[in-house]
């Protein structure tokens, strides 16, 4: 299931989520017991929905409480998953109903319910229940139909400033619900998704986890997975080289971590900060074995693992990784063919070495100086003297292209300077170059883009 699949799924709970709360209803018949209707809320509130859609069932035509039995059967129905009876009862509701607030709540409920990518239908009904009767279900509902009108699969799709007035109405509507009752975690979960969607991270996660502290063992369980999914989108827009988001994108995930453990793709992620980025190699091996235990039949995690064993010159559990990286994979990539060709070169296969860079160089995407220097290390070591040193010159002007003629004296000084440097390095450790210089292929292999 995709992130954005589970993240609908889950508001739509909150929705239905509205049929099963709110004030008991204390209606009585003529002997002095809680009526039909009134055992019927009883039950959806207890979440017994095939109970309750029995007594409602037994509301005669002529009964005054008839039409509100048309909006617990609906209820009853959604929480069944029997469409067909929600929307016969919302047939015979639109001839009954008139300006009946329940009534025209069930009828939004259900039109939400249905048909989640037409949202705005169902808002005319819910305004006019909120209208007559102003509660706070009530406007909890509204502001969910404003949020699933905000979600990007809506038809006609809103602009990008639309979507952000739908959003930022559904928190305010939230955040004067949180101000009555700071009880209902459910007022907390649909503000940290509306804060989610307009891109305040941080804020949602502090949200969405103050929601997970009122849940049933039930909801929390399901409710854990989304927050990983919260989590891992933020530190996924993040995502770049740079110190200040490597470091967020780290907490992000040890909160993903902790609420959903047995998610391959978290650990992969936390290994490729670890070891790309904070320089904790041990961690990142041992993140990277977890990812490999929960999805063995995955390249990546072993290409990346094979990555810190070769920098820790662990030759053979490096070679073992990337040779069962390449059995796994259908079509290898740049990356898989420059990590092998390194690992090659550290273990004397100055053959392979060649092979491999010749193989990434002809899979380049945008060129890379790393996979030129670590051909000319390996032609070198079988005399091809000529190629390797044509190598060093390529590879060198891409890491640094020779300044053109509008240079000064001082620019062409400083790029000899940095050049020698460069070449000096190379000659004793071509792990010089570090894997941010392969960015482009490391984000193919985390996003398949």
């Amino acid at each position: 299931m995709t992130i954005a699949r589970s993240m609908r799924i889950h508001m739509l709970v909150i929705v239905l989520s509205l049929s099963f709360t709110g004030s008991r209803s204390h209606a009585e018949n003529e002997t002095g017991q809680p009526s039909q209707v009134a055992r019927g809320r009883s039950l959806l509130e207890d979440r017994k929905p095939a109970e309750a859609l029995r007594q409602f069932l037994q509301v005669a035509p002529s009964s005054e409480e008839y039409v509100q039995s048309l909006a617990g059967i609906i209820l009853a129905d959604l929480a069944l998953r029997e469409p067909q009876g929600a929307i016969a009862a919302s047939e015979e509701l639109a001839r009954q109903a008139g300006q009946d607030s329940e009534c025209q709540k069930a009828r939004g409920l259900l039109l939400l319910t249905l048909d989640r990518q037409h949202a705005k239908r169902a808002l005319a009904p819910l305004q006019t229940a909120y209208t007559l009767t102003p509660t706070d279900n009530t406007l909890f509902l509204l502001a969910g139909c404003h949020a699933t009108m905000a979600m990007p699969n809506q038809q006609p799709p809103l602009s990008g400033e639309a979507r952000l007035e739908q959003l930022q109405f559904a928190i305010q509507c939230c955040n004067e619900l949180i101000s009555r009752n700071k009880e209902d975690y459910r007022y907390f979960l649909l503000r940290g998704y509306c804060l989610y969607e307009r891109g305040d991270t941080d804020s949602a996660l502090a949200d969405l986890l103050q929601a997970e502290s009122g849940m049933s063992t039930e909801d929390a369980q399901q409710h854990r997975r989304f927050i990983a999914c919260v989590a891992l989108r933020g530190a996924e827009r993040i995502f770049s080289p740079s110190s200040g988001s490597r470091d967020k994108c780290f907490e992000y995930l040890n909160v993903a971590i902790s609420k959903c453990p047995y998610w391959a793709r978290l650990y992969f992620f936390r290994g490729v900060i670890r070891s790309e980025y904070l320089d904790d190699p041990r961690g990142a091996i041992s993140d990277y074995s977890m990812a490999t235990e929960l999805e063995p039949k995955s390249d990546r995690n072993y290409l990346f693992r094979a990555r810190v064993y070769l920098e820790q010159l662990i030759l053979d559990r490096a070679m073992d990784d990337i040779n069962t990286a390449f059995e796994l994979c259908a079509t290898p990539s740049e990356l898989h063919y420059v990590t092998r060709a390194e690992i090659a070169l550290r273990d004397r296969r100055y053959d392979q070495a060649v092979a491999d860079c010749t193989e990434a160089i002809r899979l380049q995407t945008s060129e890379s100086s790393r996979v030129y220097f670590v051909r000319a290390l390996a032609r070198e070591s079988l005399d091809l003297k000529e190629a390797a040193l044509a190598d060093r010159a390529k590879g060198m002007s891409i890491l640094l292209p020779q300044p053109d003629a509008s240079a000064s004296p001082g620019q062409l000084e400083e790029w000899k300077r940095l050049a020698s440097t460069a070449e000096e390095k190379c000659n004793v450790n071509f792990f010089v170059f570090p894997l941010g210089e392969l960015v482009g292929p490391l984000r193919a292999v985390l996003y398949g883009k």
